[in-house]
């Protein structure tokens, strides 16, 4: 009986446990984005083509 009590509760943290993780990720790739533009836009202001091409520079 208590089981069929709680499982609407217990199913709600859950879910909420999980939204939170999926936003700490999410949290993350943006903050690893926002890091590798600031690095590649100091080195365009270096004079560095990699500031321009990034991690994807074109064949010579």
């Amino acid at each position: 009986m208590l089981a069929i009590l709680f499982y609407p509760i217990t199913l709600t943290l859950v879910t909420l446990e999980t939204i939170r993780d999926i936003w700490s990720e999410r949290a993350a790739r943006r903050a690893a984005l926002v890091a590798r533009a600031e690095y590649e836009h100091q080195l365009y202001l270096q004079g560095d083509p990699r500031g321009i091409y990034g991690q994807y520079t074109p064949a010579t």
